[in-house]
């Protein structure tokens, strides 16, 4: 895996369950978000509101789900704000951190696999 903040899945799974810190602390193993460049293309993952759930939910065939993480995609020669890119740069909406990795796929790969390759560069984490 090619970064430092986490060594094995479980340790991602336990930072993403986490509840955010409070500003001013030091990161503490808590994450909120994570952007990561796999096979020439950045994705993010995120537990922030964006603002546009419900839109979402309804592109995503009425997800009847609470929308608590994003799941999206941009080109590698962009990058924009996640409230600015457009719905079809989702790729998918998660109640929990269990469907994300074991749901979500990039290439018939699972995300459970791709966050502990060692093709995937880790670019930040929130």
């Amino acid at each position: 895996m090619a970064n430092n903040e986490f060594h094995n899945i479980d340790q991602f799974i336990e930072g993403f369950t986490k509840s955010k810190h409070f500003e001013g602390e030091s990161y503490d193993g808590i994450i909120n978000g994570i952007e990561f460049l796999y096979k020439g293309n950045y994705y993010r993952i995120t537990k922030d509101p964006i603002g546009n759930e419900e839109e979402l939910k309804r592109y995503f065939n009425n997800y009847k789900g609470e929308a608590k993480i994003k799941f999206m995609v941009f080109p590698k020669d962009t990058y924009p704000l996640a409230n600015l890119i457009p719905i079809s740069s989702y790729l998918g909406l998660y109640e929990n951190v269990d469907d994300l990795i074991n749901l979500g796929k990039i290439d018939g790969k699972t995300l459970k696999e791709i966050l502990i390759s060692e093709e995937t560069e880790i670019t930040g984490l929130e």
